[in-house]
């Protein structure tokens, strides 16, 4: 299908910057040869389905390319001469699709590759220097290669009508940049939107066209014989991206945490939840439930599971609704059957709830209920100098925890601070007692080397 030219939608590009994009889990791990496909990513409310034209099983990695048109885009915000090295939409790309399309765990899965830029090889135009990229464009060469005929490289856009009446309305409500010369009516902008869904569309490669002010695309039909102006509004949207298939579960992480977390990694302690995540960030209530169940099923030797009659009004999460039938938790606001999982945890609670993993998993008969009835074996460790801070139900699981050599100190002038909660807004603002992802699985680690069986 040949598109209605619409000059008015220059104003596209930046109200599309403006809506709200958000990211869907997928398992890209399983995906092992050329032609798989995999949802990976949301764009504009919908799942990104991706099809594999590479697989380096070597280095354990693969090169995803949407199987339809995603949107579109100009390759350029301003009518001015440009390259892939200083495109828009290699900025756009790599900045705010990067961080809106995918969630933490796949953003830790899309590699930073090596773009080489040749020069046109029919026209002889220049690519620039070569980039790094983790969102890029095919090239023309690429183009070439990892399809096999024109038909192959034909792609379709589609899209529901409340993604193309939402993506209208932000058409018209939005204003434009000073770099765009043109505004568009919400009525103007469902015509145009609408008239291309189920119909193939050109698309952009990040080649140079016949000269600098113009780029090499791939044309309605498949073909690689059509250019278009860099600042043409509606070009077809189809970005590429490598991933990382390898099993490791671990995400972003510290130096000092890395060779735990691997163990952790190793021992099936991360749950889902926290798989392929920035683990530098701070942990929730939630999270914290899935890792205490993980490690009591590493300890106890057999599967957690649910309690029948959910005693929450807050969640229905079954990580947490196990962590609750085994003891762990119950609850944060008992009286009101909250769990609250969104509220961050701090460094006594993590130490409390990992304690109650490791007696029931070792005192016979206890429960949470019954808990005032047993003692823990520890020998006592040296007071930390904030001693006086740490909740009184929390004390024998912080020093148990310290004994054991599974939770340490803060050095302090005269000995260590235990950190246990934040008594201050000024505590609260810099996370004084914030425990992170990475904290809680390398305590979990320890749990199971130093008290496991």
């Amino acid at each position: 299908m040949k598109k209605r030219i619409f000059t008015l939608a220059l104003a596209l590009i930046l109200c599309l910057s403006l809506i709200p994009m958000c990211a869907m889990a997928a398992d890209i791990s399983e995906v092992s040869k050329v032609g798989d496909t995999a949802d990976f990513g949301t764009f504009f409310g919908k799942p990104i389905e991706w099809q594999v034209l590479e697989i380096d099983s070597t280095a354990g990695k693969a090169l995803l390319i949407p199987t339809e048109l995603i949107g579109f885009w100009a390759y350029n915000s301003k009518n001015e001469e440009t390259i892939w090295e200083n495109s828009s939409i290699r900025k756009w790309l790599n900045d705010e699709f990067y961080n809106s399309v995918f969630s933490d765990s796949q953003r830790a899965a899309i590699l930073e590759t090596d773009i080489e830029n040749k020069a046109n090889p029919n026209t002889g135009v220049g690519g620039g220097v070569n980039t790094k990229d983790k969102v890029f464009l095919l090239s023309y060469d690429e183009a070439n290669k990892y399809f096999s005929n024109d038909g192959s490289r034909e792609a379709e856009y589609n899209a529901t009508e409340a993604q193309y009446s939402a993506l209208a309305k932000a058409l018209a409500d939005k204003s434009v940049s000073e770099n765009w010369y043109y505004k568009v009516t919400y009525d103007e902008a469902i015509g145009e939107l609408s008239s291309y869904v189920g119909y193939t569309d050109w698309w952009w490669l990040r080649t140079s066209g016949p000269e600098s002010g113009r780029v090499a695309c791939v044309n309605y039909n498949g073909s690689l014989d059509r250019n278009n102006e860099i600042f043409e509004p509606l070009g077809g949207l189809r970005p590429a991206i490598w991933v990382n298939i390898k099993a490791s579960s671990v995400g972003n992480a510290s130096e000092w945490a890395t060779p735990e977390l691997e163990k952790a990694d190793e021992l099936g302690l991360i749950p889902d939840i926290l798989k392929g995540a920035d683990l530098t960030k701070p942990i929730t209530r939630g999270e914290f439930a899935a890792v205490c169940v993980k490690t009591y099923e590493n300890l106890a030797g057999t599967a957690a599971l649910p309690v029948i009659n959910n005693p929450f009004k807050d969640t229905n999460d079954i990580e947490i609704l196990k962590a609750f039938n085994i003891g762990v938790t119950n609850g944060y606001n008992v009286e009101r059957d909250l769990y609250e999982p969104n509220i961050l945890l701090n460094r006594e609670t993590m130490a409390t709830m990992l304690t109650r993993v490791f007696k029931r998993t070792t005192l016979a008969g206890w429960t949470l209920e019954t808990d005032g009835e047993f003692t823990l074996p520890y020998t006592m460790p040296a007071l930390f100098l904030d001693d006086a801070n740490i909740s009184a139900w929390a004390r024998e699981s912080v020093y148990f925890m310290t004994s054991n050599e599974i939770i340490k100190g803060y050095d302090a002038a005269g000995g260590f601070n235990f950190k246990p909660r934040n008594l201050t807004e000024e505590d609260e603002a810099v996370g004084y007692a914030q425990a992170t992802r990475e904290m809680a699985l390398v305590i979990a680690v320890r749990m199971v080397e130093n008290l496991g069986k």
